[in-house]
């Protein structure tokens, strides 16, 4: 069997998946760093790395040779050179969908709150301000058109959700050009131009890096808000607190953001039209397990022959 090293947990506890890996007859150390020089030194012989946020470079894998699957503790993975790790034969596998509904709800509660004003109004209520001028005049959701960058599983949540509340939802990935259900696809060019409210789902790679600066920001309709349940690094966050100060956007708000944990100087940390939850989209009674035991499922399949069924670089079976 294999010696299985958690590089690191963050906020999530891995014992049920230490423990189905312990039964499966693998040893497991936990690190608890995303240091990469201490990985390195500490995971030598290792058969599987289970990571959070830890940076799993090429040079890492190169240092580690034994590692046959790296199992992200996420969705998201971009923290993994999945391009080294194809060419070395080295399956990448990640959580699936395990938390799409519960990060579909929390965009679905950000856009809510942005809409209709929530966090003023409840220090209104805490102020006694009852019968003052309202602080927010909030638009009607259902004459308004929600449009969702990202097709995935996330994305198709988010519509699912969203229909019933909008006059309108709207989509746009490079890869599904059908509607889904009442949820129009549409090129990202009408997307940007014609939605009150986007959402962002999209993964970080080089082609969504930066996407959302201040052109993209410039070319969205006056007065729209931007969420974003992906990746922190797809949004220009200078920019977009330029936009929403200077008006062009009502507001934003973001589970995600380009440096976790954020400095405290961060520009979309302390302004008042702007929401900012600590990557917890995620979170639910459900996926706190699950993510344990996903993960944990996926390096027993790899060392047992059966199919990874979360791999997203196309190897998920170990030769015999």
């Amino acid at each position: 069997m294999a010696l299985v090293v958690y590089t690191d947990t963050a906020d999530l506890d891995p014992s049920p998946g230490v423990e189905m890996l312990h039964v499966a007859g693998h040893d497991v150390l936990r690190l608890e760093t995303r240091d990469t020089e201490a990985i390195v030194g500490s995971a030598r012989g290792a058969g599987a790395l289970i990571t959070s946020y830890a940076p799993i470079t090429a040079d890492v894998l190169a240092s580690l040779p034994t590692v046959e699957i790296v199992s992200i503790l996420a969705t998201g993975f971009d923290n993994v050179d999945v391009e080294a790790a194809t060419r070395g034969g080295v399956c990448v596998a990640n959580v699936g969908g395990a938390a799409a509904p519960d990060v579909a709800a929390h965009a679905l509660a950000l856009i809510l709150a942005l809409i209709r004003g929530l966090p003023r109004y409840l220090e209104a209520a805490q102020n006694a301000e009852w019968f003052a001028p309202p602080p927010v005049i909030p638009p009607r959701t259902t004459e308004m058109v929600l449009g969702v960058l990202g097709g995935g599983r996330i994305g198709r949540a988010v519509l699912t959700m969203a229909s019933g509340v909008f006059g309108r939802t709207q989509f746009h990935d490079p890869l599904l050009g059908e509607d889904m259900g009442p949820a129009r696809a549409v090129s990202q060019e009408e997307l940007v131009v014609s939605s009150d409210v986007i959402v962002l789902a999209l993964p970080l790679t080089t082609e969504t890096s930066g996407l959302v600066d201040g052109r993209f920001i410039e070319d969205m309709k006056s007065g729209a808000y931007l969420v974003n349940v992906g990746r922190g690094g797809v949004v220009v966050s200078s920019d977009l607190r330029k936009a929403v100060e200077g008006g062009r956007l009502r507001g934003a708000a973001m589970d995600v953001l380009d440096v976790e944990p954020p400095p405290a100087d961060h520009p979309l940390l302390d302004h008042p039209r702007i929401l900012v939850t600590p990557h917890t989209a995620y979170l639910s009674n459900h996926t706190e397990a699950a993510y344990a035991t996903i993960t944990a499922r996926s390096v027993i399949d790899w060392f047992s022959g059966a199919v990874v069924a979360t791999s997203v670089n196309g190897i998920d079976r170990r030769s015999p």
